[in-house]
Formats: C-alpha cells, structure tokens, sequence
C-alpha cells in the first residue's frame, strides 16, 4: 500500500515536471516569436520611412505569410504598392486591412488615397466621379475615426478641392500642425484652395 502510494506520488511529480517543462518551452518559443515578429515589423516600418518601396513590398509580403492580418504591414504594403504606382495591388491588401479593422483611420486615409489617385488617372467621367465618391466616403470614416491626424486632414482637403468644397477644403487644411504645413505639396495645396471660387 506504501509502495503504491510512493508511486503515485512519483508519477504525479513527473506528470508536474513535464507539463511545467513543456509550458516554459512553449512560452520561451512564443516570445521567441514575438521577438522575430519584432524584428521584421521594424525592418519593414524603417524601410517605409527611408522611403524604400522596394524592400517594404518585399519584407512585408514575406512577413505576411507568417503573419497574414497584420494591420500596420498590410497598410503599409498597400502604401508601398500605391506610391510605387501599382493601385490593383494596393487596393486589394488595403481591402484585406480594413476588413480586419473598418475603422483604422490609417487604412481608411490610404484607401481614399488609392481611389483619389485613381481619380486622377481616370480619364472617363463617370468612373471618375465613382472614384471620388469612393475616395470622399473612405476619407470620412478616417476623419470620423480621428479628427487630428494631419495626414488624413490633408488627403481630405485634396478630395475636397476635387469637390469644389473649398469651405471644407479649408477646414482641413486648418487641422494640420505645422510639419504638414511646411511641406512644399501643403503649400502648394494651399493656394490652390485659396483661389477657389
């Protein structure tokens, strides 16, 4: 009876010890993880910054295979694949961010500025008005979800000014800070607004 209970004893301490060795080795993989994860985020957010379109298309895609909702690397892969002219591509990873996020005024802003730029190149006129509607509704659910980024008060104006709503065109101009303000594309935005009838 002693030795059956001994037994049981040593089994429950071995049954403890492997289920704790197992829990730290799954926590040390899941931080490893997260510390590559990291790394990759980082690389892809200084590449965006050095305005390295190239290698943000490349290191994000690569990241998303391991990582496919990632909301900042989809967003800004669909920046990277608009700045770089390729708006198919932008649109559709812009898609798959705002369909984990609806809300996220960053997608929202780089949304409208895929519709806007589409705008821009559209030659016939009822797609072009359908762009700009899209780029106006995409604009207004950013503005919706944050009021004080500059960036998006500036995309808002341009759309604005292709609305011929030079009231709300100055609204959001006046909602920008004073690094947006010095940009050479604010001021020239600026006095295009002004000279609106």
């Amino acid at each position: 009876m002693k030795n059956n209970f001994l037994l049981r004893v040593l089994i429950g301490m071995v049954i403890s010890i492997a289920s704790a060795t197992f829990f730290v080795f799954a926590q040390t993989e899941t931080q490893l993880k997260k510390s590559i994860d990291t790394k990759a985020i980082e690389k892809i957010r200084d590449c965006s910054m050095k305005g390295d379109l190239n290698m943000v298309i490349s290191e994000a895609n690569t990241y998303l295979n391991s990582d496919p909702n990632n909301i900042e690397v989809l967003t800004r892969l669909a920046e990277s694949y608009l700045m770089n002219g390729d708006l198919l591509s932008a649109e559709k990873n812009i898609k798959k961010a705002l369909d984990i996020d609806s809300k996220n005024a960053w997608s929202l802003r780089v949304s409208a500025g895929i519709y806007k730029t589409q705008y821009e190149k559209e030659t016939e006129v009822v797609l072009k008005n359908k762009y700009l509607d899209l780029a106006l509704i995409q604009v207004q659910k950013a503005l919706t979800s944050s009021l004080d980024d500059p960036v998006v008060n500036v995309t808002a104006a341009e759309i604005y000014f292709y609305k011929n709503d030079k009231t709300k065109a100055m609204q959001a101009m006046k909602s920008t800070n004073a690094s947006i303000q010095s940009t050479e594309h604010f001021k020239e935005l600026n006095e295009k607004i002004k000279s609106m009838p």
